[in-house]
């Protein structure tokens, strides 16, 4: 099941956004990634949701990262609450990652 994530990240340094924001995304296919992905780092089991506290968690790792300002999940091109659920005989996939940079 494909996973969508819009987030603001504001950087610490404004001339690091552009390399900011390449980690982010990154970090955010890799931990949306099936086999290398999820919180352990050794792929989602089927049936797993996916918590936006987990998803805010990968960016605020991210080296140049002061704080993300904005973060939402979508599923099917749907908002979802505070995780996406996943069916059981589903697994994560990174969807469409949309990141905007603000100014520190």
């Amino acid at each position: 099941m494909a996973v969508d994530v819009t987030a603001t990240i504001v950087p610490l340094d404004a001339s690091a956004a552009g390399a900011v924001e390449s980690d982010a995304r990154s970090a955010l296919q890799t931990f949306l990634h099936p086999l290398l992905g999820g919180p352990g780092g050794k792929g989602w089991d089927p049936g797993r949701s996916v918590f936006v506290s987990d998803v805010a968690n990968v960016l605020a790792r991210v080296e140049g990262v002061d704080y993300v300002k904005e973060l939402a999940l979508f599923r099917n091109a749907t908002l979802q609450d505070e995780q996406v659920e996943i069916p059981d005989d589903g697994v994560v996939v990174a969807g469409d990652i949309r990141l905007k940079l603000l100014e520190p």
